[in-house]
């Protein structure tokens, strides 16, 4: 699974979620992991579809920084 999957409305495990918050599940994961194009790629897509959470936009911004992106 990957952050297009979530873009593209299959959340599989993730349903329960919001597009935001399960980019920023995968987003955190796939940092954890070491794929930084991958984590990078799913804050994007999480920014993208950020409603009136401020949380999770937060958090996004906070993990593109890290990952030296503009947020």
């Amino acid at each position: 699974m990957n952050a297009k999957d979530i873009e593209n409305g299959n959340f599989g495990l993730l349903e329960p979620m919001t597009q935001t918050r399960a980019c920023l599940l995968l987003a955190r994961m796939y940092e954890h992991l070491g794929n930084r194009d991958q984590s990078i790629e799913a804050a994007r897509i999480g920014l993208k579809h950020v409603g009136r959470g401020g949380g999770p936009k937060v958090a996004l911004q906070d993990l593109l920084k890290r990952l030296g992106q503009p947020a």
